[in-house]
């Protein structure tokens, strides 16, 4: 009897054993705690920053500093509300969020060059544009073995010192040959100038080119080559 008793209680111990190796093996999964906190979103900072940096990027170039100085405002309200709502523990990315405030602040500071490339370039626009009051005619145009010789006048009607760029279109037998761009420097207010100019052109041929005067500008912007 008693080892029949021994014989049931082992055989009893197996099956639990075996039920406890089915329950571990091939049951659910156990639920499993992690300590980590859930990531916060961090987009405001990113923005802050993006807007920032391309603000700083052009807040030098003429005209578009306007441009950039929008951006750089725009990325010190992003950039100040991202940093409310992190303190807040609902968003992250304050690293981001500084940076672009950073950059923000030194793209304000860029854009008053950007401001005086912009009055530069307007400036130099307008001087080859606006050349002032002036009267200009050609007296006369002639070409010898290929040289062409232009000579003319002008007179500054306005009230400062001008320079002038005489635009003369050459042409021969009706057909255009070549336009000349001359120089005439330093015209004080008031004075009448005499000039002339040779320039040679290889496909010139008859003597008696015909030469117009089609327009007179200014000096080219920043020094550029006429041509």
């Amino acid at each position: 009897l008693a080892e029949g008793y021994l014989i049931a209680r082992r055989g009893s111990a197996t099956r639990v054993a075996n039920a406890c190796v089915v329950s571990v093996g091939f049951g659910p999964p156990a639920f499993q705690h992690s300590d980590r906190p859930p990531s916060l979103p961090r987009t405001l900072a990113l923005l802050a920053f993006i807007f920032g940096i391309g603000g700083l990027a052009i807040s030098w170039v003429p005209f578009l500093f306007v441009v950039g100085g929008a951006g750089a405002i725009t990325s010190l309200i992003l950039g100040s509300i991202a940093r409310r709502r992190i303190r807040s523990g609902v968003q992250s990315g304050r690293g981001l969020a500084v940076a672009g405030m950073v950059l923000a602040v030194v793209a304000l500071g860029v854009c008053v060059v950007g401001f005086v490339f912009t009055r530069a370039v307007v400036r130099e626009i307008l001087e080859y544009t606006e050349p002032g009051p002036f009267d200009a005619q050609l007296t006369s145009c002639t070409a010898v073995d290929g040289r062409v010789a232009i000579a003319g006048s002008i007179d500054n009607l306005g009230e400062r010192t001008r320079d002038y760029v005489m635009v003369i279109e050459v042409s021969e037998r009706g057909v255009y040959v070549a336009t000349a761009r001359i120089n005439v420097d330093d015209v004080d207010a008031g004075e009448h100038r005499n000039w002339d100019s040779a320039r040679f052109l290889d496909d010139i041929a008859d003597d008696n080119p015909v030469c117009r005067l089609v327009d007179v500008t200014g000096p080219s912007p920043f020094g550029l080559p006429n041509d």
